[in-house]
């Protein structure tokens, strides 16, 4: 799998190396303006709020990285007890990952972890950045938590969560564990292809290793392919 690219962790850099280039801001979207009156703390929250708008607009346009950047830009000018700094952390590191950033994303993710320690967002913000980062121990930790954190079967999302504990399952090949964590995302969301396609390859594979057979000795041979993949791999060979 390709890795994340490291940008070597969270800064504190005014400017950012975004290949997307700087959206246009007309003077409506610079409200609410800077009064003369205002102490240096007024004009940064209003700065902040300016970036945060700024970074919302750009995630509806569908331009990750541009959120990201905007996010990180409000959080400078965030106070640290300012009660709505854990979820402008949770949205610029969930950004950061989405972006392909994931590794920047840890620092302000274990951030909004610490300081809303049973927010299901965060968490599950966090296990998602662990994965796209090679953590799987520790990724499947932060979804642990968010299950538990979680206030109802399907928020936050619970169904691509537990799709992502899956894929950490099987590829450390506990197979029926995953399995159990694919028929819960399957029963909040039962068509979704990916998870079928997966809980049918651990339960394949569960079956397969059950029986003590070999995955290479039975495509070779023919035995324990399924009907279906037997007929398509004939349907395949070269005549002669």
């Amino acid at each position: 799998a390709t890795r994340p690219v490291s940008r070597g962790g969270w800064s504190d850099r005014e400017d950012d190396d975004d290949d997307e280039p700087d959206m246009e801001w007309s003077q409506e979207h610079d409200e609410p303006e800077d009064d003369p009156n205002d102490d240096d703390e007024a004009r940064a929250a209003k700065a902040a709020q300016r970036w945060t708008r700024r970074a919302f607009e750009a995630a509806h346009a569908g331009r990750p990285r541009a959120a990201a950047s905007a996010f990180e830009k409000a959080l400078r000018l965030t106070p640290e007890d300012a009660p709505y700094r854990a979820a402008l952390l949770i949205n610029a590191g969930s950004y950061l990952a989405f972006s392909g950033r994931g590794r920047d994303a840890l620092g302000p993710l274990r951030e909004a972890a610490a300081l809303a320690p049973d927010d299901a967002r965060a968490l599950h913000a966090l296990g998602n950045a662990l994965h796209q980062c090679d953590a799987p121990h520790d990724a499947l930790e932060a979804y642990a938590r968010a299950l538990h954190a979680a206030p109802s079967p399907d928020f936050p999302p619970n169904a691509p969560l537990l799709n992502n504990v899956a894929t950490i399952l099987l590829a450390r090949g506990e197979r029926r564990l995953a399995a159990g964590a694919l028929e819960r995302s399957l029963a909040i969301e039962p068509h979704a292809p990916g998870t079928l396609f997966n809980l049918a390859t651990a339960r394949y594979s569960d079956a397969m290793e059950r029986r003590g057979t070999r995955t290479r000795v039975e495509v070779a041979s023919g035995r324990g392919v399924p009907l279906e993949l037997r007929s398509a791999f004939a349907a395949a060979a070269p005549s002669r």
